[in-house]
């Protein structure tokens, strides 16, 4: 699940159990390699260089995020949900907790702990952290029962008519 934009022009995408995939100049290859206790490679996230970053999911349902690039794929941390590289830091929620690390720009190597910067940020039953974020800007929200309606809101925040049928929608836009 999930796809990307890498800087040198190829697509890195997911599409269920399995690994990520990546179309360069015409070509599919595969991205990733999934390693021994490991069901599917999601949620595929650019960097600010040739790198991207992704979850793991493992046998046991744990989640790892991973950079791949240059040559090989190593371990960052463990999450609940995807993770996104906003700037300089790689942001995701392990177990309500919105964490941010701070990233070195020369080594690529993460700061050694997580700075927590949101409590009770969801996740869906997909593995899709509930945040969105830039430089500039970070936006979260709390655990819900499943989105089921897309609806018009009027300037005062009254519901107003429903717009598409019930379903599991994530970042309407």
């Amino acid at each position: 699940r999930g796809g990307a934009w890498l800087q040198d022009g190829s697509l890195v995408f997911g599409t269920g159990p399995g690994v990520l995939r990546r179309v360069r100049e015409g070509q599919v290859s595969d991205a990733t390699t999934l390693a021994p206790g490991e069901v599917s490679h999601l949620f595929p996230a650019v960097t600010d260089t040739s790198d991207f970053i992704y979850v793991a999911v493992r046998d046991d349902g744990r989640r790892v995020v991973r950079v791949a690039g240059g040559g090989g794929e190593r371990e960052l941390t463990t999450t609940s949900g995807h993770a996104a590289m906003i700037g300089d830091h790689l942001v995701h929620v392990r177990d309500g907790v919105l964490l941010a690390y701070e990233r070195n720009r020369e080594t690529g190597t993460l700061s050694s702990r997580g700075i927590p910067i949101g409590l009770d940020v969801g996740v869906s039953a997909a593995g899709r952290a509930l945040l969105a974020g830039s430089p500039r800007l970070l936006l979260d929200a709390p655990a819900a029962p499943r989105a089921t309606e897309v609806m018009w809101l009027d300037m005062s925040g009254a519901r107003g008519t429903r717009v598409a049928d019930a379903g599991d929608y994530w970042q309407i836009r």
